[in-house]
């Protein structure tokens, strides 16, 4: 990836108010729109999901929390 390739969002995406409307823009029912994403992963690679989305949220939405994320915790990733 080029470096800065992110760092003006309008080049890249068009914006919308909130997920609802980017579903509507691209021809798919309102019934059927993801909110809430959940990771049944921990590491490394489920904070880069996380990470990836969230950039992604930031460069259409302009809000980098329109998705969220339910996490699957154990007793000792908690510790």
């Amino acid at each position: 990836m080029v470096e800065g390739a992110f760092s003006n969002p309008s080049k890249n995406h068009r914006r919308f108010v909130n997920v609802s409307s980017y579903v509507k823009e691209l021809g798919g029912e309102k019934a059927h729109v993801i909110e809430k994403v959940l990771i049944a992963n921990n590491g490394v690679a489920a904070v880069k999901c996380i990470r990836s989305v969230r950039r992604w949220a930031y460069e259409v939405f302009g809000d980098e929390r329109a998705m969220q994320f339910v996490v699957m915790a154990t007793p000792e990733d908690l510790r």
